[in-house]
């Protein structure tokens, strides 16, 4: 059996959902604890602006006038919207973009390394002090990170399926040219 065909073979025993599941609420609570006497810097002042920008100058003229396109000012809209302007609710839309972080570093650990390489770097990732402040301060990062762990998951995932030949039929003759 190959490395692959091994990680991809094992299922989730109910233990590693367990420690997914406590790993994720620690990783809430630390992020979330006293996250609303947080004073705003500079940079979050600059996001709440802008999340309170019109649609259109969202997709308009911030579209081309900042270094960053503005899902995130969007996604912060959507939640200020729902949830409220005080520093609690703003804060924690990327409380929870974090802590979503959790499962899928752990799925990418066990995948390439197994459930104790999995578990490490689930620690190391819900401990690591500039993890904890990015998903304390209001700006894209946390959803930059979420966005990119997704993106290696959907990797790994197509990585697997090629060489198990479920999607290998389908991939060769584009490779081929």
């Amino acid at each position: 059996m190959s490395f692959s065909e091994k990680h991809v073979s094992e299922g989730d025993s109910p233990g590693d959902l367990v420690f997914v599941l406590v790993a994720f609420l620690l990783c809430f609570a630390i992020l979330i604890f006293r996250v609303q006497n947080l004073d705003y810097q500079y940079d979050e002042l600059i996001s709440l602006s802008y999340s309170q920008e019109s649609w259109s100058s969202l997709f308009g003229i911030h579209w081309w006038s900042d270094t960053h396109r503005p899902y995130f000012y969007a996604l912060q809209k959507l939640w200020n919207g729902a949830f409220g302007t005080d520093p609690l609710a703003v804060r924690s839309l990327n409380v929870l973009l974090g802590a979503l972080c959790v499962p899928l570093i752990y799925r990418i650990a066990a995948r390439l390394g197994g459930r104790d390489v999995a578990r490490l770097a689930t620690i190391c990732l819900v401990l690591t002090p500039l993890f904890v402040y990015q998903s304390r301060e209001v700006r894209m990062y946390p959803l930059l990170n979420l966005s990119v762990l997704v993106g290696t998951v959907a990797f790994l995932s197509l990585v697997d399926r090629y060489r198990t030949g479920a999607v290998a039929g389908r991939i060769a003759p584009l490779i081929a040219g």
